[in-house]
């Protein structure tokens, strides 16, 4: 799910959760903002969820991500 922004609304976990989702993988750009909102969510939800925050090496963001970096960071976490 895309949240378009680095928020997750209360709406979209109530839609998580009804549709059983039970692991939720927070990817955000590797910069101070994205690493900001990946401990917002993961405090506010982790009630909810088990929390991934997934990492990505500095300079390298969701829409850089390629193929090989998906696999080490993402794939694991699945």
């Amino acid at each position: 799910v895309a949240t378009l922004g680095t928020g997750l609304t209360d709406h979209q976990a109530k839609l998580l959760v009804d549709a059983g989702c039970i692991n939720l993988n927070i990817i955000y750009d590797s910069d101070k903002a994205g690493s900001n909102a990946a401990k917002k969510i993961e405090s506010r939800f982790k009630k909810e969820f088990q929390v991934y925050n997934i990492v990505l090496p500095d300079g390298i963001d969701p829409e850089s991500m390629s193929v090989e970096i998906f696999r080490s960071k993402v794939s694991p976490a699945l």
